[in-house]
């Protein structure tokens, strides 16, 4: 039981990392993007965004990253087909 919990903890971690890798690539790719901007975007908190960008957070609510992807006017898939979140074999 210790060594799942501690796979899922680990796994959430990497999800996490993932992400907020994810954002920072599209805020770079959308013009240098700061948190003001993505808040703007997105209707999500600076706070917020700033504790997914440095992994200090549970993996957000699907409808937090619908947010995000509505900002940058992509969807759920475009936001996870990045190469961060395909499984390396």
């Amino acid at each position: 039981m210790v060594t799942e919990n501690r796979r899922v903890r680990e796994q959430t971690m990497e999800l996490n990392r993932k992400i907020g890798y994810r954002l920072s690539n599209l805020m770079y790719e959308h013009g240098y993007m700061n948190t003001c901007d993505l808040e703007k975007l997105s209707g999500v908190s600076t706070s917020h965004i700033s504790r997914l960008l440095n992994e200090q957070t549970k993996a957000p609510r699907l409808d937090t990253i619908e947010k995000f992807c509505e900002g940058f006017d992509i969807s759920i898939y475009d936001f996870f087909n990045c190469e961060c979140f395909k499984k390396k074999e």
